[in-house]
């Protein structure tokens, strides 16, 4: 497959590319995707009740046009809270849809002793987010972080390989496996996203919306280690 319309463009991204799959340590920065995750381990001294062991929390996914909660319906959208379990939050809370009367509008209500949510846009004071469990170990491998009994932000740690496209090389055209084509020039970046040295995937990003989208790793997990 031809990844570009620039031959020493295409030189580069293949050569990274075969570095990558031999697991060696490709001459490119490992950048880790945003947004970050609130993080908190379960644990009896919690206000809320869905955060403390023998009690239950929901997943809700958003919320639909006519302003109900979408709870998640993998394993049913309830998990129990126990010892072990952390509690992992999108930070953004969810918002009202397009198309209802209140779209892009932070859903508020309350939730239950169940661990339910009721909306309530008029009363309620607490906003509904994406909330979901897991464990100790999941976030330790997959986070750099061990859970505490205060909220955390962390990233995951899946890196992307960035690849600035050298500042003379005009009118880039990247392919993407979908076949769609994305124009770039230089100081813009190639994404290789692989895992366990297998690449998953090839895409082009402007630099302005790398930036917003990618942190690097190594400013991440030097900021873990403090």
């Amino acid at each position: 497959m031809k990844y570009c319309n620039n031959e020493k463009l295409e030189d580069l991204i293949i050569k990274s590319i075969e570095s990558i799959k031999n697991e060696e340590e490709p001459n490119l920065e490992k950048f880790l995707k945003k947004p970050y995750t609130g993080i908190l381990s379960a644990s009896k001294e919690h206000e809320k009740k869905r955060y403390i062991p023998g009690n239950k929390l929901v997943t809700y996914n958003g919320i639909d046009e006519e302003g109900n909660p979408i709870q998640e319906t993998w394993g049913g959208g309830v998990a129990d809270i126990n010892e072990d379990s952390v509690i992992l939050k999108n930070l953004e809370p969810i918002k009202y849809p397009e198309g209802h009367e209140l779209e892009g509008l932070v859903v508020k209500g309350t939730y239950n002793q169940d661990g339910t949510f009721k909306v309530d846009q008029k009363n309620g004071d607490e906003k509904l987010f994406n909330e979901y469990v897991s464990d100790v170990e999941f976030v330790k491998n997959a986070y750099g972080i061990k859970p505490k009994t205060k909220w955390q932000k962390g990233l995951k740690l899946q890196p992307s390989y960035a690849l600035e496209i050298p500042s003379e090389m005009k009118d880039i055209k990247i392919k993407t496996g979908d076949g769609i084509e994305i124009n770039l020039n230089g100081g813009d970046y190639i994404i290789i996203d692989a895992k366990d040295g297998e690449v998953k995937s090839i895409h082009g990003i402007e630099k302005d919306w790398f930036d917003k989208t990618y942190v690097s790793m190594e400013e991440h997990v030097k900021k873990l280690d403090k």
